[in-house]
Order: C-alpha cells, then structure tokens, then sequence
C-alpha cells in the first residue's frame, strides 16, 4: 500500500478549474469535516478518491464555501457527506438544507473503525478524516440526513431543559440532604428532604434553633404547605426533633449556607414544574404523543419523541427499535457463539426512561409483571438484566404501532403462555 499523502488547501486559494479536470464523473461528493471553528472539506468523483481538500473557517467563511459548491454545478449533482458532530455542524447543514443539496451523515464509529483500514496507519487529523468519509460514502456506508421536524425540535429542547433541571434539582437535594443531617439529623428521619414542606421549612428557618425560636409559625408554615397529606403528628415530631436534636451547633453562616442550598432546590423544583406543563400542552397536540404517553409517561413520550422524531415515521418497528440502540450485535467466531448484547447506538437519555417505563410496568401492570416473573423463574432467577432489556425491546417495537394509532395492549405483548412454549 503506497502512503497517502494529506494536504488541505486555504478555500481562498483554490482553483476551481483545477478540480473539473480531475473528476471524471457527473456525480461530486463532498466530505466535510466539522470541528469548532476550522472546517475542512474534500472533494471527489464518483469513487469516492478525493482531488482536493480545502480549509475555511466556520462561519466567517462559510458564504465562500456555499460560493464554491454553487461553483460545482447543479445542487443535484452534488453529495455532502458528514460525520455528526454536536451542534457545530448545525448551521452548516441548515444552509445546505435551504439551498436543495443533498447531505448523509457517516457514523463516527465507521469512520473510527476505518482509519487504519484506510492507509494502514490508526491515526487521524481533520484532511484524513475527509477522505475517509468521503470513501465510507461512496461504498454506501451513509444515510440521507433530514432535519428534524419543528414538532421534534420543539420535544427535544423541552426535554433537554428538563433535564438539565431534574439533574440539577437532584445535585443539590444530595447537597441539602448532606448539610440538614450535620446540624439536625432527626428531621430526615421523620420527613423526606425531597418532599416541599421540608425544603420550605428549611428555606426559611435553616435549622432546628430557629425552628424553636418561630415554632408557631413553622407550624403554620408546614400546615400551608404539605396540606391535608401532612399529618398533625409529623408536625409534633419535627418541632419535637429540634428540641432535642443531636446535631452540630449552627453558626449564623453555616444557617444561611443552608438557606441558600434550599432555596435552590425549591428554584429547580419550580423550574422542572413549569417545564413539565409545557411539555404536557405539547403532548395533547401532537397526536403521536398523546398515544405514547397513555402507554408510557408523558416526559418518557416527549423524549423519545424529542430523540428519535415521530416512531410512526420509520420503516418498521425493527427500524425503530434500531434506532433507539435497543438491537442486538452478536460476538461469535467458529463453534464459540457469544452472547447478545445491544449496539447502545440511540440515545441514551431515550434508553434511560424506556427502561424506567419498563420498571413502572412491572410495578403496576399484573400482565407485565407476571410475564417478567416467569422469564426470570425460567432462566433460573438470573440474567434479570436480560429480562429487562427483552422487555425494552418489546416495548420499543409496541411504540412504533401506538404511534400510527393501535391502542398499548399489555396481554399481547407480553404473553406468558407464549413465553413457556418458548421455554419447552
């Protein structure tokens, strides 16, 4: 193999003459490379060989790139071809989107697994990295990349946002939680620091001294609060604790330390509320939603939503399943078959809360609980994860029906009598 050799041209610089007489297709690809700010791009025939790359900083020069490209030919003419990569190709793939060109996106992990396949070395810098997408493309290793309907754009920003404030929320709850105990250990004991009429009391009066101090008003500060869900007993008992709390002394410092941290949880606490209202307007007008979140939660609904677009708008329920990384990769050589494992390609953040959905179902559901019973009875008692993880993929194929309007029903999907045939 004969070493390649990488040189990227200022976009300034290039001669566009120059480049027609080395492609001797009809069709031109266009690979590009996304960073930061420094863009490259190569440019090839049919086959995938690059020509030409150049270099341009984005977006400063990214109007001469758009010139260069109208300067290729025909928009239909021309394939862009790319790797995905955060928000910094966004705006790139908007303008292209508006001026009719076609663009694929190559996996990040092809063109990983590719580089020293490529040119015999596993390095990379941004002039390889084109050529590899550039010839991943041409052999058919990409996807036709469209943007995402306003609908989805609009689930994943307010899922996004939630979140940012449930971790957030949850961060400083763990913080409040740490700092309560040191000065009055009692008072998780007897009222869950999660709940609001502790994080109010606590907002207010930081600690057991001063507690007693105001103890009428606490009473009443709690009553407000926690309503008729909070018992008149609880309310003796807090006040009872910070009378003879076993905590460390507080200082005036360390009391508004824990006013403030409070304060914070009871801010995320508002924030996450006021953003699960929007999200539930959103759901009831967008039909597909409305009928996930009857099967599985409105905030699991939105993010699925939000990840991977409407379900109903793949090819099939195994397509949807794919691309939420629930489908199976196997690791097998000769007579030594290797378990299944899941290709974990999707979204994360997707796969975290079908799998809470799948906990919930199991947890209230009669049919999915006897069916997650009788397959972990059948393996034994092990390999629950396994259990779980068939359940997910169940549920996953079942929302790409639900989404074209099928009604979630429980005692197809997960038919016992069907598992111990399986079984037998």
């Amino acid at each position: 193999m004969s070493k390649r050799k990488y040189h990227a041209e200022s976009l300034d610089q290039v001669e566009i003459g120059g480049i027609f007489k080395k492609i001797n297709s009809d069709k031109v690809i266009v690979a590009v490379d996304v960073a930061k700010e420094d863009f490259f791009a190569s440019v090839a025939g049919e086959d995938g060989v690059v020509v030409k790359t150049i270099k341009w900083q984005h977006p400063t020069q990214t109007l001469l790139f758009l010139e260069f490209l109208q300067a290729l030919g025909d928009p239909s003419r021309v394939e862009i071809a790319l790797e995905p990569s955060g928000g910094y190709g966004d705006s790139l793939r908007w303008q292209l989107y508006t001026r009719k060109y076609e663009v694929y996106r190559v996996s990040g992990k092809a063109v990983h697994d590719y580089r020293e396949v490529f040119d015999g070395v596993p390095s990379s810098h941004d002039a390889k990295a084109c050529a590899l997408i550039s010839e991943l493309h041409a052999r058919g290793r990409s996807k036709k990349w469209t943007f995402a309907t306003d609908s989805q754009r609009e689930f994943k920003a307010r899922t996004t946002q939630l979140n940012a404030y449930d971790k957030a929320y949850k961060q400083n709850v763990n913080r409040l939680h740490a700092v309560v105990c040191k000065h009055w250990p009692e008072l998780a004991q007897i009222i869950d620091l999660r709940c609001s009429t502790a994080q109010t009391l606590v907002h207010h009066y930081g600690g057991p001294q001063a507690v007693l101090q105001n103890s009428h008003k606490a009473r009443d500060l709690m009553q407000r609060v926690g309503g008729h869900l909070l018992q008149k007993e609880k309310i003796d008992a807090v006040i009872n604790s910070a009378t003879s709390t076993l905590g460390v002394p507080q200082l005036e410092a360390e009391r508004e330390v824990v006013q403030n941290l409070a304060g914070q949880v009871l801010h995320y606490r508002q924030l996450k509320a006021k953003e699960e209202v929007k999200i539930r307007k959103l759901i009831k007008k967008t039909p597909p939603a409305k009928e996930m979140a009857d099967a599985i939660g409105k905030t699991t609904a939105a993010i699925i939503i939000g990840a991977t677009g409407n379900p109903a708008s793949y090819k099939s329920s195994a397509a949807f399943v794919k691309a939420l990384g629930l489908n199976l990769r196997e690791s097998s050589s000769g007579k030594h078959h290797g378990a299944h494992h899941i290709t974990k390609r999707g979204s994360p953040l997707a796969r975290k809360y079908i799998y809470l959905a799948v906990l919930r179902l199991i947890h209230r559901n009669p049919i999915v609980r006897a069916y997650y019973e009788k397959a972990v009875a059948t393996r034994g008692g092990k390999q629950t994860m396994k259990v779980l993880i068939g359940i997910m993929r169940k549920l996953a194929a079942s929302l790409y029906h639900v989404a074209q309007g099928h009604a979630f029903d429980a005692s197809k999907l997960f038919d016992v009598r069907r598992l111990e045939l399986k079984a037998s």
